[in-house]
C-alpha cells in the first residue's frame, strides 16, 4: 500500500513539474538556475547528491535538524529519505515551499519526481543507468540471472578484481563461490548488501534458492527442492495446514532443536495448542507478525549450522497458514 501511494504522489509530482507553467522562481538568477535545473534532469540516474541543492535552496532554512519545522528535516539524506512521502506530498499540492519564500521551478518537481521514481537512492548507479528492478518471476535461481539482475548492477562495481572492496571479488563464478558464505549472510540473512541499492524479496529468494541448490554454474533453472515424499503410497503434498506443515517442515527441518530435549525447546512447535499460545510465534492472520514465518523467510532459522533453509515453497506454504488463521487442520 506504501508503494502504491508513493507511485501516485510521483505521478502527481510529475504532472505538476509539466503543467504549471506559470509557477516560477522568484529570486536568483533563473538563467543560471533553469541551465543547472536541465542538466540535472538530464541525468539518467539521480543520487541525493544530484538534487540537494533543491532543498537547500528552496526548504532547509525551515526545515533542518537544528529546526525541524512540521517534524521535517531536509538536511541529510537520512532525513529525506524517512519523510519521502510527506514531502512529496508537500510538493504536490504546491503547499511547499510557500510562494512567498523560494517555490520551487517547474522543472525542479520533475527532478524531485524523477529521483523519487528511481527509489529515491542516496546515491546514483554506478553505471549511469538506473539500477534495474526486475519484475516479478523475471529473475531466476540460476547463475547466470542473478549475475545478471544483481551482482552486475548493485556488486561488481565495488566488488571486482580492481578494487577488491572488503577483499572480495565478485566479478567471477570462482569468486562468488569463494566467498559464497558471505554471500548468504550478509545478502539473505542479514541482508546488509548491497548497502546503497537494496535488493528486492524476488532477488534475495532466487539467491537463497540457488545457493541452497549448491550454487551450480550452469544456467539450467535450479529446482527447489520439495519435501521427501514417504518411502511408499503416494506421495505427500505439501498443503497450507498444520499436519502437513509439521510432518513435512518441522519434523524433518525443525525439531531437533524445537523437540521436547532440544536446545530450542522453550519454542515449541508442537503440540499445535502449545505452537498458537506462542502469538509472537503465530500471530493468526499476520505472517508478517509471526516469526515463524519472518525468521524462515529472511532464512535465519533453521540457522545455517542444523541444516539447509526452508525453501520457497515452503515459506510461502509457511506464510499462507498463518495468513489464513493458523487453524489446527
Amino acid at each position: 500500500m506504501k508503494k502504491q501511494k508513493l507511485f501516485f504522489l510521483v505521478i502527481l509530482l510529475t504532472a505538476f513539474g509539466i503543467g504549471c507553467g506559470f509557477y516560477h522562481s522568484k529570486s536568483g538568477d533563473n538563467s543560471a538556475r533553469q541551465a543547472l535545473d536541465q542538466k540535472t534532469l538530464n541525468k539518467k540516474s539521480l543520487g541525493f547528491e544530484d538534487i540537494q541543492y533543491i532543498f537547500n535552496n528552496a526548504c532547509v532554512h525551515c526545515h533542518n535538524g537544528a529546526n525541524p519545522s512540521g517534524g521535517i528535516s531536509v538536511d541529510n539524506y537520512d532525513s529525506v529519505k524517512a519523510s519521502v512521502g510527506t514531502v512529496c506530498s508537500a510538493i504536490t499540492s504546491l503547499s511547499m515551499p510557500p510562494r512567498s519564500a523560494n517555490p520551487l521551478t517547474p522543472i525542479e518537481i520533475q527532478i524531485i519526481a524523477k529521483w523519487v521514481a528511481q527509489g529515491a537512492p542516496e546515491y546514483p548507479s554506478p553505471t549511469g543507468d538506473p539500477i534495474p528492478t526486475p519484475t516479478p518471476g523475471e529473475i531466476k535461481a540460476t547463475y547466470a540471472s542473478i549475475r545478471q539482475l544483481v551482482l552486475v548492477p548493485s556488486c561488481i562495481d565495488c566488488h571486482n578484481a580492481s578494487t577488491h572492496k572488503g577483499d572480495i571479488d565478485l566479478s567471477t563464478y570462482a569468486g562468488v563461490k569463494e566467498n559464497i558464505d558471505k554471500v548468504h549472510n550478509e545478502v539473505v540473512v542479514e541482508q546488509s548488501m548491497p548497502p546503497k541499492w537494496p535488493l528486492s524479496a524476488d532477488q534475495i529468494q532466487a539467491v537463497a534458492d540457488w545457493i541452497a541448490a549448491g550454487a551450480p554454474e550452469g544456467d539450467a533453472p535450479v529446482e527447489v527442492p520439495t519435501p521427501t515424499p514417504a518411502p511408499t503410497g503416494a506421495p505427500p503434498v505439501l498443503s497450507a495446514t498444520y499436519s502437513s506443515i509439521h510432518d513435512q517442515i518441522f519434523v524433518p527441518k525443525c525439531m531437533s532443536c524445537h523437540g521436547a530435549d532440544g536446545k530450542a525447546s522453550d519454542v515449541p512447535l508442537e503440540p499445535y495448542s502449545e505452537l498458537i499460545a506462542q502469538t509472537d510465534v503465530v500471530s493468526a492472520g499476520d505472517a508478517e507478525s509471526s516469526s515463524l514465518y519472518t525468521e524462515t523467510s529472511k532464512l535465519k532459522m533453521p540457522p545455517k549450522k542444523s541444516g539447509p533453509p526452508l525453501n520457497s515453497v515452503e515459506i510461502e506454504t509457511i506464510k499462507t497458514w498463518i495468513n489464513q488463521g493458523a487453524k489446527n487442520d
